[in-house]
């Protein structure tokens, strides 16, 4: 493996272990000021376009590679919206289906039911009956105890560290 893919598989790593995502771009250093003081410094950015002072300097190296790179940041937000959009449907599709297979569930099992109350079964309709609601009610009861966690982005940056001593700083 070439030094450069160990130093860009090395940075990829340390992007994850801080909690940022992979396409995050990140320069830190160290400014001496005239006063003898020393400010470190970070500066990042993340996507498919650069900060406009750099995008400005791509333009010197070749002229029509501001236009390319515009284009393809175009295609490829294009491509998410239709990921985004297909994601949706699909997503409206499963509950739709979700919603008529219990519809055919309650009207098999209120069938089944009063079938066998009707043959004087009434130990069999009560099971069946019972179990064929219990299979109705548990996802409502199951979504009021146990709600979704709101689902972040997946670019979402980890919060700093909480601060010790009850959030004061130390003297």
């Amino acid at each position: 493996m070439s030094k450069r893919k160990r130093d860009r598989l090395e940075r990829t790593k340390n992007k994850k272990a801080q909690g940022l995502p992979p396409d995050t771009n990140v320069k830190a250093g160290r400014v001496s000021l005239p006063n003898g003081q020393t400010v470190d410094y970070v500066e990042m950015f993340q996507g498919p376009l650069p900060p406009p002072e750099i995008f400005a300097r791509y333009e010197e190296i070749n002229p029509r590679i501001v236009d390319t790179v515009l284009t393809l940041a175009e295609r490829e937000q294009a491509h998410a919206h239709k990921m985004d959009e297909q994601a949706l449907k699909a997503h409206s599709v499963a509950f739709r289906r979700g919603q008529a297979f219990a519809f055919i569930l309650a009207l098999v099992t209120i069938g089944v039911t009063g079938y066998l109350a009707a043959i004087d079964k009434y130990v069999a309709a009560g099971i069946f009956g019972g179990a064929g609601i219990a299979a109705l009610i548990t996802p409502f009861i199951r979504n009021r105890l146990f709600p979704n966690p709101p689902s972040g982005s997946p670019n979402r940056v980890a919060a700093p560290p909480a601060k010790k001593n009850g959030g004061k700083d130390a003297p």
